[in-house]
C-alpha cells in the first residue's frame, strides 16, 4: 500500500539515497529546500513515499504565490528508478491530490516539468492537470495545475 511519512531523522538517509532520472533534483537538494521554505514560514512538507515498509520515492509540496499564497506547487516528485513503471507514481500523485483537498486551503495544485519528460506529462495529464499555457518558460518547462474544487 502506498503512503506518505514525515521526512525525520529515522529515514532521511534512506530518502537522499533514492535515485530517479535527470530530470529531477538530488534529493539533498530537495530535503534542503523544504527545510529553508519552511524556517520561512511556508506551509508545506517534504514526504517520503512508502510502499507498505519500503521507501520507494519523495516529494516535496508547499504553499505558493506572490505576495499573496494562492495555491499549493509540488517542487518535487520522484519514485526510484527501480520502482518506476510499477503504478506507484500514479497512486502516490493520487493520494497527494486526495490530502491537500482535505487540507482545503487552496483550490489549486500548480508545478512543472521539462517538456522532454514525456512520461511526466503522462502521469500529470492522466491524472486531470491541465497546461496553463502553451509556451514553454526560459528553462524549458511546462507549467500545469489541477483544480482541487
Amino acid at each position: 500500500m502506498v503512503r506518505f511519512e514525515k521526512v525525520t531523522w529515522d529515514n532521511w538517509r534512506q530518502c537522499c539515497s533514492l535515485k530517479a532520472d535527470k530530470y529531477v533534483a538530488d534529493n539533498v537538494t530537495i530535503l534542503a529546500r523544504a527545510y529553508v521554505s519552511q524556517n520561512m514560514g511556508e506551509e508545506g512538507e517534504a514526504l517520503a513515499i512508502y510502499n507498505d515498509k519500503e521507501i520507494i520515492g519523495l516529494l516535496f509540496y508547499r504553499e505558493f504565490g506572490y505576495p499573496e499564497k494562492c495555491c499549493y506547487i509540488i517542487d518535487e516528485f520522484m519514485i526510484d528508478s527501480k520502482y518506476q513503471g510499477n503504478g506507484y507514481g500514479k497512486k502516490a500523485l493520487n493520494l497527494l491530490i486526495e490530502k491537500l483537498r482535505k487540507e482545503g486551503k487552496y483550490n489549486r495544485i500548480e508545478l512543472e516539468y521539462y517538456k522532454e519528460n514525456e512520461i511526466a506529462e503522462k502521469l500529470y495529464l492522466n491524472a486531470g492537470f491541465y497546461r496553463l499555457s502553451d509556451d514553454y518558460s526560459e528553462y524549458g518547462t511546462v507549467d500545469i495545475a489541477y483544480d482541487l474544487f
